[in-house]
């Protein structure tokens, strides 16, 4: 049996992978923090990446209203799955963060026993 407990947040393994996520945000890449896994709530590093985004969407999508009480626009949970799910390139990513990188090798360690056990 394997247990892991990933990392903070999801948002710090999605940093790791900085030249997409600046593209994906359009801000510039050295806005990113080249150590995702060493932030303290990675969240909070997203939303300020947002607010100086040059996309008007990605402001309206990540960001609140000002007569909001929530912490995150509407859509940033859906934007955030889209980056995820089409922009994320997970072996870049796993170079910048170690946490990522130590989950991968235990998810590829037990698909292989798996796969020898069946």
């Amino acid at each position: 049996m394997y247990f892991r407990i990933a990392i903070r947040k999801v948002e710090a393994w999605l940093l790791a992978d900085r030249q997409s996520l600046a593209r994906f945000l359009s801000v510039p890449v050295s806005r990113i923090p080249a150590q995702p896994d060493c932030l303290e709530n990675p969240k909070e590093t997203v939303l300020p990446l947002a607010r100086q985004s040059s996309s008007a969407r990605i402001q309206k999508d990540l960001l609140p209203t000002a007569s909001s009480a929530r912490r995150e626009g509407p859509a940033y949970a859906s934007r955030m799955i889209e980056f995820a799910t089409r922009y994320w390139d997970i072996p870049t990513a796993r170079k910048h963060s170690p946490s990522l990188q130590r989950c991968c090798q235990t998810l590829e360690k037990l698909r292989t026993t798996l796969s020898e056990m069946f």
